[in-house]
């Protein structure tokens, strides 16, 4: 992913448009974002952020680019009348735009491995168990590994299903450490997945089971409340803070709708809940603890190289049902060394950058950047700095309440 990429001196358009048999190039938007412009293909997920004189480059090189949500700043005649004269530079940037994946064929896809035998109920070690959201579609989860079935149990108690519920999906999770596979309806969404890898994607399968999947258009790696109706996205990398400080909003009086997966609308303005127990780092509990007395019951999971436990931060009545509009998005570092929290207004192309780069990811069956874009586009987007949480839900709360107005 190209994403802080600009082409910079005079850019050479006329240049022979590159031959379409590619086969991917109508697989690629360009898209507005902020005063430059993203190139996203669909099908690679490659995507590079590009000013108007690259943008009008590839679309002078490229044929069947889907420019339906592309609009220029400048006209035709308002380009550099040096364009043209050096083409090196068109060299340049259609060189990187190959290295980054937009100019080569679809990869072949790789045989199906075969369908693996039904599991067995699990034995006490095992996991065999129902869940539903909302009164969707009940979703039957098999695992036969015992840490990794400690570890989804934990995580999806919040919705667990009655045990007369008939499902109507079917996960199973067959395998070892290091060999894991996700299978949906005998049908295989990933294998040969260690244990890490194996639970992300197994609880993105059970929230795309969950929800329509004609709504969802991203997952976002982010913790999510809604304070005054609005959601407030708090997105970053693994360790920035953001369910610590999601865990102290919700004891201020936030909603809980979403840790670590919060699942975006088609239409970029608004979330889907997905109320997972969240996943509390061992040196948040003691922080917790006031709040939240229950936590020092859960029982310790290991994920990777954290440890973690798993707690339900709200009542499920806490919460409504359907899409929520989205008011803020932030993104939070915990930094003890610093003296106050220190808040600041980012631009569309940074948070795009940020989401991205920190594990928020396009799905769905039409994979498309535009809702992302449209997200980071119309919504305010803060970088927060915090020493404390009380420092931090202040500075959230007061961005959320000026929003508001």
């Amino acid at each position: 992913m190209a994403t802080g990429f600009e082409t910079r001196g005079p850019l050479g358009l006329l240049m022979t448009r590159l031959a379409t048999s590619f086969g991917s190039v109508s697989s690629t938007e360009l898209v507005n974002v902020g005063n430059n412009f993203c190139l996203f293909r669909r099908d690679n997920k490659a995507l590079a952020l590009l000013n108007e004189s690259a943008a009008k480059v590839l679309l002078a090189c490229i044929d069947d680019v889907d420019t339906l949500a592309f609009k220029p700043q400048f006209g035709p005649h308002d380009a550099d009348p040096a364009i043209g004269r050096d083409p090196s530079h068109v060299d340049t940037l259609l060189a990187q735009l190959r290295s980054e994946g937009f100019l080569d064929g679809p990869q072949p896809r790789a045989a199906a491995p075969s369908v693996p035998s039904v599991l067995r109920a699990p034995q006490n070690q095992g996991l065999c168990a129902v869940y539903r959201l909302d009164g969707g579609p009940a979703v039957r989860l098999e695992c036969e590994d015992e840490e990794l079935s400690g570890l989804l149990a934990a995580a999806l108690q919040p919705l667990q299903a009655a045990r007369d519920c008939a499902p109507w999906i079917q996960i199973v999770v067959p395998g070892q450490a290091g060999s894991f596979a996700v299978w949906r309806d005998g049908v295989a969404i990933a294998t040969g997945l260690d244990r890490a890898n194996v639970r992300r994607i197994c609880l993105q399968a059970l929230l795309m089971a969950m929800l329509p999947s004609d709504e969802v258009a991203a997952l976002l790696h982010a913790s999510t409340v809604s304070i005054a109706g609005r959601a407030v996205i708090l997105a970053g990398a693994t360790g920035s803070g953001k369910t610590t400080l999601m865990m102290a909003l919700i004891a201020t009086g936030a909603t809980y709708l979403a840790d670590d997966l919060t699942p975006l609308h088609r239409n970029g303005r608004a979330v889907s809940r997905f109320p997972l127990a969240a996943s509390v780092k061992q040196g948040s509990w003691n922080v917790l603890a006031g709040q939240f007395p229950r936590l020092q019951a859960c029982r310790v999971h290991h994920v990777g190289d954290r440890v973690v436990r798993y707690v339900d931060p709200a009542p499920a009545e806490a919460a409504g049902n359907g899409a929520v509009p989205v008011g803020a998005l932030v993104f939070p570092t915990f930094d003890p060394a610093s003296r106050a929290a220190s808040i600041a207004r980012i631009g569309p192309e940074e948070a795009l950058s940020r989401l991205l780069e920190t594990g928020s990811e396009v799905v769905g069956e039409h994979r498309s950047i535009k809702p992302v874009t449209a997200l980071v586009n119309e919504t305010p987007a803060w970088s927060l700095t915090f020493p404390d949480l009380r420092a931090g839900v202040t500075a959230v709360q007061m961005q959320t309440l000026a929003g508001a107005k």
